[in-house]
Order: C-alpha cells, then structure tokens, then sequence
C-alpha cells in the first residue's frame, strides 16, 4: 500500500479503515462527478460563486 510506504506501517489499519468507508467512497463519487458536471479536467481549478476562473494562476503565488 503507498500509503504505509509513506506514513509507516503504524497507520496502515487507519487508512484501511478509511478506504473501506462507504460514506467517504459515496462522498468521493459524488465529489468527483459534480466536478466532472462542471468541467473540471485538472487540478487546480478555480471556481467563484460558481463559475470558473480562467487562467488563475498558481496556488503558490497568492498573496491574499
């Protein structure tokens, strides 16, 4: 699992567990259509009240 690979065995049984979740996987697909719906094809996709923000720019470079 690449999980543990990263984080330790230590943590194995709790992403398991995670993964296993049938409320996350539902919350997932339905995250993950809505978005397609909306024509996100990439991340990061910026989105204001609704509509998408062309040419955001990067995360990164915020200075909010």
């Amino acid at each position: 699992m690449l999980g543990t690979a990263t984080l330790g065995n230590s943590y194995r049984h709790v992403l398991k567990s995670g993964l296993n979740n049938t409320i996350s996987d539902r919350a997932t697909r339905v995250s993950f259509k809505y978005s397609a719906s909306r024509g996100v094809y990439g991340t990061p996709t910026f989105y204001v009240n609704g509509f998408v923000l062309p040419d955001a720019g990067s995360p990164l470079d915020f200075g909010g």
